[in-house]
């Protein structure tokens, strides 16, 4: 099964501009957690203010981002087609979703579930924050409104991230450390407390000597 889903999505999720740059082994990781799903025209998938629990990518079809025009009457923001995703941003910047997405074709799409995503992104780090700075360059207006939003859980994403190493660094866990890095971790980065992995690992050879004495 696992081998079927990379033959017949891979091509179309390796092609979405959220995943520019990723690696393959990270793109892997989401195709084989993806359903396959159908949508009628006029069909509603999300609406604004609603809390998303799905991304979702578009195979066939075509569907459309509506907002409210300043007098209150519905607008396109803009049109989904083939490789666009949506509810990426909701998802990442823990925000409602700010647009009602409605089907225009009958569209098939490949969707995401929320805990799958954030399990995979938890492990590779380095294509997370990809993912991150490919929405600060995307295009349309709710980008550039939310840019506060992406750039602060890059910087959020990046202090866990130091954390972790430093944790890993302090307690001698050279798995774990080699883990991190491997996914993209900066040795070299220290913490909000300006730690770095080599000075946490001091303290902990430190902290063990005291204890032995």
């Amino acid at each position: 099964m696992r081998d079927i889903s990379q033959t017949l999505y891979f091509p179309n999720i390796v092609n979405v501009p959220l995943f520019k740059g990723c690696s393959t082994e990270f793109i892997n990781q989401i195709v084989i957690k993806l359903h396959e799903e159908f949508f009628l025209p006029g069909e509603v998938i999300m609406e604004p203010g609603n809390v998303v629990d799905q991304i979702y990518f578009v195979c066939h079809g075509v569907l459309e981002e509506v907002g409210l025009g300043e007098d209150g009457s519905e607008e396109t923001v803009s049109l989904l087609q083939p490789n666009s995703s949506f509810g990426q941003v909701s998802i990442l910047c823990n925000i409602p979703q700010p647009y009602t997405v409605r089907v225009c074709e009958l569209c098939r799409l490949l969707q995401l579930d929320k805990q799958s995503f954030t399990i995979i992104l938890d492990i590779y780090f380095y294509d997370g924050r990809r993912i991150l700075n490919n929405l600060l360059e995307g295009k349309g207006p709710h980008i550039k409104q939310l840019e506060s939003d992406i750039t602060f859980h890059i910087g959020k994403q990046e202090a866990e991230l130091s954390l972790k190493v430093n944790s890993a660094s302090y307690h001698g866990d050279l798995h774990q450390l080699k883990c991190l890095i491997r996914a993209g971790a900066d040795p070299n980065k220290t913490d909000y407390d300006g730690r770095s992995p080599l000075t946490c690992r001091y303290m902990g050879t430190e902290w063990h000597c005291g204890q032995s004495i």
